[in-house]
């Protein structure tokens, strides 16, 4: 479990979604990850921001959070402000 819950915190899925895709019951992998947070020390992890175009009806960025929020910007932006979401 210690290698599945370490795969899944590199990954940009949501915990339902990775324990789908493991054939894991969403339950059990729920419990899991809650016992993890608890004994492993969280450190920062960054993610890459990718930019995608600029094209109408389009997010100019997408930040897939750890929990598996999902958080779409669009427009134009300067880079302190991107910065702030990640913090």
């Amino acid at each position: 479990m210690q290698g599945l819950y370490d795969e899944w915190l590199s990954s940009t899925q949501s915990k339902a979604a990775f324990a789908r895709q493991k054939s894991i019951a969403p339950s059990t992998f729920y419990y899991w990850t809650r016992k993890f947070d608890r004994t492993i020390p969280r450190q920062a992890v960054f993610q890459q921001i990718r930019f995608t175009g600029s094209s109408p009806g389009q997010p100019t960025a997408v930040i897939h959070y750890p929990s598996g929020a999902r958080l779409e910007l669009y427009g134009v932006m300067e880079a302190s402000y991107l910065e702030s979401l990640v913090k």
